[in-house]
Order: structure tokens, then sequence, then C-alpha cells
């Protein structure tokens, strides 16, 4: 009788569970995270810019620089988002 490896036998894939565990649970901190942090930067700005508009009357500048500035909130939360998944995901090595 041959006798397999603790791998072969399915013992060692309690590891790799752990991992997609952990993976998932990151991914989803960071994607609540992300959530709350896109919904002030895009609604902030814009309803910011809407009243500003309806109180100068000024419509619809102030508004379109509102959305500008989101669009650029947005940008800067989602680069950040992904270089810090990325970080986590993919650590960079040490290189001499």
């Amino acid at each position: 009788m041959v006798k397999g490896t603790a791998s072969q036998k399915g013992l060692g894939s309690e590891k790799g569970s752990s991992d997609a565990k952990s993976n998932g649970a990151v991914f989803l901190i960071a994607a609540l995270d992300m959530s709350w942090r896109v919904a002030i930067a895009v609604l902030v700005p814009i309803i910011g810019g809407f009243e500003l508009d309806q109180h100068l009357n000024t419509a619809p500048a102030l508004t379109i620089v509102g959305f500008l500035l989101a669009m650029a909130g947005l940008f800067f939360i989602l680069k950040t988002t992904v270089a810090t998944a990325d970080e986590r995901f993919n650590p960079k090595e040490n290189h001499r």
C-alpha cells in the first residue's frame, strides 16, 4: 500500500482556504471603505455647487465646477485604493 503526502490527501489545502478567506475579507473591507469615501467625494461637491448656484443665481456654473471636483476626487480615491490593494496582494521584494 502506497501512502500519499498530506497535500495529496487534501490536508494541505487548509492554508489555501484560509488565504482565500483572508483575501476576501480584505477585499470586502476595502470596498466598503472606498464606497463611503466615493459617496462623500461625489455628493458633497455636486450638491454644494447646486445649492450655491441656487443661492447666487449662477446656474449651472458652480454645479459644473462641483462635478469636476467630484471627478477629481473620485480619481484620487480610486488611485489610492488600487495602490493599497496592489501593495497588499503584490508586496514589493527587496532588491539590491
